[in-house]
C-alpha cells in the first residue's frame, strides 16, 4: 500500500527568520511537499524566504498583503488538493516539530479512519517553553466546563472538540466535507470556528499525545495568582472578543457551552483590563470587539 501524499502549509507574516528556518528544516523530511503562503512580508522577509525555498524544492506564494490566517490557509488547503495531497499539515511560523512529528500524527488518523471513525483533523501534544506549568492542550467542551488534558493517561489518541491550527494534520477530504476556514474571522478563533463545524457535521478531531510540538501562544506570558495568561496586543484582543463572542452565538454550540463560553470570555475580559498594559487601548479594543461581534461585523479591523 502506497503512503498517502502529505503537504505542508506554512503560513508566514513578517517572520523571525530564524524560527522559520528552524521549522522548515525540521518539516523537510517528513513531508512531500511545502508551500508557504506569505500574508504580506516585508521585502527582506521575502528574500530570505525566495533563497531558502529555491534551494529545497518549497513552494512560495506571496498574497501581497494581510488578508488573515484563514485565507491563507484555505488558499494553501487548495493548493494542496490540486497537487493531489490526500492529507495537508497546517503550520505557524514559530512552531517547531518533533522530527517524528508528521508520521505520529498519520499514524493515528490512519488508526481512527480504520475503525470506521470519521476524522476531522489530528493534532500535537504542544508546550510552551515560557510557561511554568506542563501544558494542556487537548481541549472538550462539556456543557459549562472547558475540560483540558495534559500529556499523562494511559490513552495515547485523545478525542478533542478542536485543536489549534498548527501541526494539525486535516484530510482533505474532511476539509471538502466541512468547508474552508472562516474568512472573515481573520484571525483568532478560526481553528475552533472549524472544529466545531466539524463536530456538528459528525466528524471527530484527536489529540496525539506522542505527536510533539513546541509552539509559543501569544506575544507573551503573564502570570497573575499563579496562573499563565498570554499576552497579546489590543489589536488582536479585537479580535479575540470581537470572535468569540460571535462564535458563541452560532447554532453549532449547545446552550451550555455557549453559556460557558460567555464566561470565560467574561474572565478574560477582567484579567485584561486589570492586569494587561495599556490598559485604556486594551479596553477601546475589547468593547469594540465585543461590538462587531454582536452585530456580525467581522473582516478585517
Amino acid at each position: 500500500m502506497n503512503s498517502p501524499k502529505i503537504i505542508a502549509v506554512v503560513v508566514t507574516y513578517h517572520p523571525q527568520w530564524s524560527d522559520l528556518c528552524a521549522l522548515l528544516k525540521l518539516t523537510l523530511p517528513q513531508v512531500d511537499q511545502i508551500i508557504i503562503i506569505d500574508n504580506g512580508s516585508s521585502k527582506k522577509a521575502i528574500k530570505e524566504i525566495s533563497e531558502f525555498s529555491k534551494k529545497h524544492s518549497i513552494e512560495l506564494h506571496c498574497l501581497g498583503q494581510n488578508y488573515g490566517i484563514a485565507a491563507a490557509q484555505n488558499k494553501g488547503m487548495v493548493l494542496a488538493k490540486s497537487y493531489g495531497a490526500q492529507y495537508a499539515v497546517l503550520f505557524d511560523q514559530d512552531s517547531l516539530p518533533a522530527p517524528d512529528l508528521v508520521s505520529k500524527l498519520l499514524e493515528a488518523s490512519v488508526s481512527k479512519e480504520a475503525s470506521g471513525i470519521k476524522v476531522a483533523a489530528v493534532g500535537p501534544f504542544y508546550e510552551d517553553p515560557r510557561r511554568l506549568v506542563p501544558s494542556r492542550p487537548f481541549v472538550s467542551l462539556h456543557g459549562l466546563r472547558l475540560v483540558l488534558q495534559n500529556n499523562q493517561g494511559p490513552e495515547e489518541i485523545i478525542p478533542v472538540s478542536y485543536l489549534i491550527a498548527s501541526a494539525s494534520l486535516i484530510s482533505i477530504k474532511a476539509f471538502d466535507a466541512v468547508g474552508p476556514m472562516q474568512e472573515e474571522l481573520f484571525i483568532d478563533y478560526v481553528d475552533i470556528d472549524w472544529g466545531l463545524r466539524a463536530r456538528q457535521l459528525g466528524f471527530q478531531s484527536f489529540g496525539v499525545r506522542d505527536a510533539l510540538l513546541e509552539h509559543n501562544l501569544g506575544e507573551k506570558i503573564r502570570f497573575i495568582f499563579g496562573r499563565s495568561f498570554c499576552f497579546h496586543s489590543p489589536l488582536r484582543h479585537y479580535y479575540q472578543f470581537r470572535n468569540g463572542l460571535w462564535l458563541y452565538r452560532q447554532p453549532y454550540l449547545s446552550a451550555s457551552e455557549k453559556i460557558g463560553g460567555y464566561g470565560r470570555l467574561l474572565k478574560r475580559f477582567i484579567a485584561c483590563a486589570l492586569f494587561f498594559k495599556p490598559r485604556k487601548k486594551n479596553l477601546r479594543m475589547m468593547f469594540e470587539g465585543l461590538v462587531h461581534g454582536f452585530s456580525g461585523r467581522l473582516g478585517k479591523h
